[in-house]
């Protein structure tokens, strides 16, 4: 016990306990907080539910009624009688029309008691028919069941509605919380400032005076083992006594209750079911045994390389992007794939119990055997410890401030840490690209293979339709004769050839010729446009598009501006972009376009299942994997907020630390050099240093995306909105697009065109934010203090001009923040802000940058006069 407290004496910061412990306080109450005041919305997610079951039984029934009337037609009344089979179908859909009908109803009346067992019935009869080979449109058969065990687990405990994402029950928050609080990052923080300063001491000097002290060595070890376990168990009680609270609090079910909610896993094998308590048991037992796994592997390897500093950051980047490529993709959740057990909530969700305890067992073995490495390889190996020499700057030399502020960026290793984030930064966004530009292939890949089960089918019913025509005409007179003669020529001379090519094409396609596909895209975006635009078509559904006949005008910005994207790339000879048109854009109308009753209702007049397949088949984003693109992705995807934070906390902050900690500045005021000079040469470093960080970045971005699709296309169309008043001003075709009806106005921006806007803007705010941090250094003594009162300046900023937008409010420069918003033209767009474009801003930025300039040179000033205590 003596020891136990000895280790924990070393970790005596009581800011950073405050921290920690407070941290599954905060993530706990604001999960819980915010789905007890945010309630889904039940009655409309199963009154959807219930008029998308209509096409397995209402809409079967008829289609049943009447094959049963054509049947007994064709046979004059001599039909055979239905087979058991059959007749078993008939009943269980009019069974299930039954019970969809009390399940809609209630579910209006929110009479979840009856709503759960009608549901339960409901789910029993499509796994019957599934069964029975007539599948429904809702699910697959693996899903029907796991959901049908879930429903009957709300039926037995009289459970009205749960939602295990969404709810506010104390286990399921838990559980949910568990996701941040148990993830990755979270282990390689609370082995950066609880695991290091536990086993890094080893590595000093002044660890040599344990050999001399009457204590074994695997003791001393073994102390600082347990001092760590039972942190991870503080960390962990906390989490469980905040959802013993919410349960006393808030919970009306049973916490017992809550943790017998099943579970239920698809796994190559079949079903797998587990309570939920079990679930947060593994997931515990994962959270514990890779803390020390990653902990035991940080310390072997700082034994022949390094510092365990450097080797968390190295390990935690390698780590972190492996899990993101494991998470990209559910086949690489397999039992031995080592890196799956990194996410150990996915890696539960698709294996059984058996292969879990095994792999826990795994892990269990390969955490003693680190155990013991970490106790006895430093004795074993001779590890000598080498630092870089630094010759010195002449003080004569005219860049020596300069220099000197370099050499401190890399000495107390800033810029390497910095460099670390940057490469961590673009290997994720390449990672995140790749895995949505799979994406994009497999949902194109889904449409030609729908394309192609279409053709097939037609191919397959060609000769037979032949032969009919055929005997029809042999047996028909004049005028039908005429009429299947024509019909039966065109199936041979037209309908056999095109089906033919058209199985060619789709065999291409399938093989990775994609670009073949451009005509069919180009088909499909023309008859977008000339259905939306064309008034003559209002009332007419055209085979090749997916838009609802009515109420057509809410869908033409849209399928205007994908046709103006097609013709950009064919103008520009642009290859087949993945998914194909038509694309989502800004202008994508939505379920809250004139509601026709409620939340989740699509417009008034439009079918529910016509407006969500209109939707589906514009998901796609328009977005190519390449080196240019990936760069672009570094802005539109808001990841530059990253690189800031980053120059914020490494290099924006060099002034206020002369102040700060050690006082440095003392010795500053005994020397022969002014104060204003140090602080512009500090400025001047951070400038440049923020400024190459950012090129940098770009750099390896552009590297990572090259390597993984190539450089990309200079000409690659990019969507800018333009407000209503530029437009309405310029009134002409070739410089702004008009969409009809609208009256709304867009163009098309080349990539090249738009990244160098979107770079300026980023190098230009870097500055900017470089000068209001400067500012606040010389306000505020207090690095952190001054990096905090920066952040809060900034974010109040834009919260200002965001939620309470007014036309002078263009000229501050917090709107300007928001990049994407500012290279697509939505502010401007939606404000319609006539000032507000790219190079307005980087102009008015730069005024800024100039006024801060000259505020902190006189601000400067008091600090020469400042005495030192």
């Amino acid at each position: 016990m003596y020891r136990l407290k000895f280790e924990f004496k070393k970790l005596s910061d009581k800011r950073m306990w405050i921290v920690f412990l407070f941290i599954p306080v905060l993530v706990m109450s604001a999960n819980g907080l915010y789905h007890y005041f945010n309630p889904e919305n039940v009655r409309s997610k199963e009154m959807r539910m219930a008029n998308t079951l209509q096409s397995d039984f209402s809409w079967r029934i008829g289609e049943n009624y009447f094959a049963n009337l054509e049947r007994i037609y064709y046979y004059d009344g001599n039909a055979p009688e239905l087979t058991e089979e059959e007749q078993r179908i008939e009943e269980l859909l009019d069974a299930g029309e039954r019970a969809r009908f009390i399940y809609s109803a209630d579910s209006w009346y929110e009479k979840w008691d009856t709503v759960n067992q009608a549901k339960s019935e409901i789910w029993q009869i499509l796994i019957e028919l599934d069964e029975l080979g007539v599948p429904t449109s809702v699910m697959d058969g693996q899903a029907l069941r796991s959901e049908k065990i879930k429903i009957d687990w709300l039926v037995d405990n009289d459970v009205g509605f749960l939602n295990p994402d969404k709810t506010s029950l104390s286990a399921f928050v838990l559980n949910n919380s568990f996701d941040i609080l148990l993830s990755l990052p979270a282990i390689f923080l609370i082995i950066f400032f609880f695991g290091i300063p536990i086993l890094d001491e080893t590595f000093h000097h002044r660890y040599n005076f344990t050999k001399v002290l009457p204590i074994k060595r695997k003791q001393i070890f073994g102390s600082k083992f347990a001092s760590y376990l039972l942190l991870l168990f503080i960390y962990l009680g906390v989490a469980i006594l905040m959802t013993l609270v919410i349960n006393v609090l808030f919970d009306d079910v049973s916490l017992m209750t809550q943790l017998s909610y099943p579970l239920v896993t698809q796994t190559p094998a079949g079903l797998f079911q587990i309570s939920l308590g079990q679930m947060l048991l593994f997931r515990i037992l994962f959270f514990v045994l890779l803390n020390f796994l990653m902990l035991f592997s940080i310390y072997i390897l700082s034994v022949f390389w390094s510092n365990m500093l450097s080797n968390t950051i190295m390990v935690g980047f390698v780590s972190i992007i492996a899990l993101i490529i494991v998470q990209g993709n559910k086949e690489n959740y397999r039992a031995w794939n080592v890196f799956a057990w990194l996410d150990p909530s996915g890696f539960i969700e698709v294996n059984s119990q058996t292969t879990i305890y095994l792999v826990l067992l795994i892990l269990f073995i390969l955490m003693g055997l680190a155990a013991y490495l970490v106790i006895h390889l430093l004795t074993w190996v001779n590890r000598n410890r080498s630092s870089k020499l630094y010759r010195g700057l002449k003080p004569s030399s005219n860049t020596f401030l300069i220099k000197h502020e370099w050499m401190s960026f890399t000495r107390d290793k800033s810029l390497l840490y910095s460099l670390f984030g940057i490469l961590i930064l673009s290997v994720y966004l390449g990672t995140i690209a790749q895995q949505e530009q799979n994406q994009r292939e497999q949902a194109f890949l889904t449409t030609v293979e729908q394309y192609s089960s279409m053709v097939d089918e037609r191919i397959a019913s060609t000769p037979q339709m032949i032969e009919e025509l055929e005997l029809l005409v042999e047996i028909s007179i004049e005028p039908d004769l005429t009429q299947y003669q024509t019909l039966l020529d065109t199936y041979k001379n037209e309908t056999t050839p095109f089906l033919e090519r058209e199985r060619e094409k789709v065999d291409r396609v399938l093989a990775g010729e994609y670009d073949i596909w451009l005509d069919y895209e180009k088909t499909l975006v023309e008859s977008d446009r000339d259905y939306v635009v064309n008034p003559s078509n209002s009332l007419i559904e055209s085979p090749f598009t997916t838009i609802p006949a009515i109420s057509n005008h809410i869908f033409i910005p849209n399928a205007v501006i994908n046709d103006a994207l097609f013709q950009w790339k064919e103008s520009y000879q642009l290859p087949f972009i993945l998914p194909g048109a038509p694309y989502k854009t800004a202008l994508l109308p939505t379920y809250e376009v004139s509601p026709r009753s409620g939340e989740g209702q699509p417009p008034q007049g439009i079918d529910y299942n016509s407006f969500e397949r209109y939707l589906n088949a514009r998901q796609g984003e328009h977005n190519l994997l390449s080196g240019l693109n990936l760069s672009v992705d570094l802005l539109n995807k808001y990841l530059y907020l990253f690189i800031w934070l980053i120059l914020a906390v490494f290099f924006m902050l060099n002034y206020v630390k002369e102040w700060d900690l050690n006082q440095t500045i003392r010795f500053i005021k005994v020397l022969p050099v002014k104060i204003r000079q140090i602080f512009t040469n500090k400025t001047i470093a951070s400038h440049l240093t923020s400024v190459s960080i950012v090129l940098v970045a770009m750099l390896v971005v552009f590297i990572i995306g090259t390597l993984l699709g190539g450089v990309g296309f200079v000409n690659f169309p990019f969507v800018r909105y333009i407000p209503k008043f530029i437009g309405d001003l310029t009134k002409n075709e070739e410089v702004f697009i008009r969409i009809p009806t609208y009256n709304q106005y867009f163009t098309i921006v080349p990539l090249w065109r738009y990244l160098l806007e979107g770079l300026g803007l980023l190098l230009l705010l870097t500055v900017f934010i470089n000068q209001v941090v400067h500012f606040m250094s010389l306000l505020v003594k207090k690095r952190w203090v001054t990096l905090a009162v920066s952040g809060i300046v900034l974010v109040l900023g834009y919260a200002l001009v965001a939620v309470y937008p007014q036309a002078w409010m263009q000229f501050l420069p917090f709107h300007y923040l928001n990049i994407p918003d500012i290279l697509t033209g939505l502010t401007a767009f939606e404000q319609d802000f006539t000032m507000m474009n790219p190079y307005y801003g980087m102009g008015i930025i730069l005024c800024y940058i100039i006024v801060f300039e000259c505020i902190n040179r006189i601000l400067v000033r008091k600090d020469e006069r400042r005495d030192i205590r």
